[in-house]
């Protein structure tokens, strides 16, 4: 995983991430018709963020939790050194 520097856009959508606290659903963020996917990808290539399933929703035609985002303790710590300076 590599260090990435945190733009103001991937610092907003790393912000988003954790103020969901795990509630997040992947379709919210992909959405946003392709560039808030390209973002949350390099998000997790740098280990900032994790799919994972959603605690409380399930997909009503296929019966499993749909996917979730969730932010990583690498992601808060490079949230919280982005927001010291």
């Amino acid at each position: 995983m590599q260090q990435m520097k945190l733009t103001p856009r991937r610092r907003q959508l790393l912000e988003w991430i954790e103020r969901a606290d795990g509630k997040l659903q992947l379709l919210q963020i992909t959405a946003s018709g392709g560039r808030g996917y390209s973002m949350l990808q390099e998000l997790r290539r740098a280990g900032y963020a994790e799919l994972g399933d959603h605690p409380d929703v399930m997909d009503a035609t296929r019966t499993y939790p749909v996917e979730a985002v969730f932010i990583t303790d690498a992601g808060r710590t490079a949230l919280q050194r982005s927001l010291r300076g």
